[in-house]
């Protein structure tokens, strides 16, 4: 995010324009996405991401990478695109490997009679706090 916000500041431009400009290239409609990319030092992945060099003006090795100048993109270097759109695919793979993670956590809590996140939590008791019994599901009478 550091590079982004170099990019933006060397542009003039601000998260309102940089909004306007990814909708613009490509097609997406960000809403407020933008304003949390920042609140949460994180990059997009996808799409917008191979947009973001073209966005910010400037090379993807360079925005991605810190390799190179911050020069003005080249529409005959198509190699930073391929780059560009393959860190997007990465990033795909790395969130979708942690939503799978995050799911099969939550699945083994389930199984073993836990609600959410409090599997994790240590067994000795909190003074001043009652405990928690495991939720079960309710059967049905028939």
């Amino acid at each position: 995010m550091r590079r982004v916000h170099l990019a933006m500041a060397a542009r003039g431009i601000g998260i309102p324009e940089l909004k306007e400009r990814l909708e613009k290239l490509s097609g997406w409609q960000a809403g407020s996405s933008v304003y949390q990319w920042f609140r949460r030092k994180l990059l997009p992945a996808g799409p917008v991401t191979a947009a973001l060099p073209r966005a910010l003006e400037v090379s993807a090795e360079w925005l991605f990478w810190g390799e190179g100048a911050m020069d003005l993109i080249s529409p005959t270097s198509p190699q930073q695109w391929v780059r560009g759109v393959q860190y997007a695919a990465a990033r795909v793979a790395e969130a979708t490997a942690e939503l799978q993670q995050e799911a099969a956590r939550h699945d083994r809590e389930l199984a073993a009679g836990f609600p959410s996140g409090l599997a994790a939590t240590s067994a000795a008791p909190v003074p001043g706090r009652v405990p928690l019994a495991p939720v079960r599901p309710r059967r049905r009478s028939q």
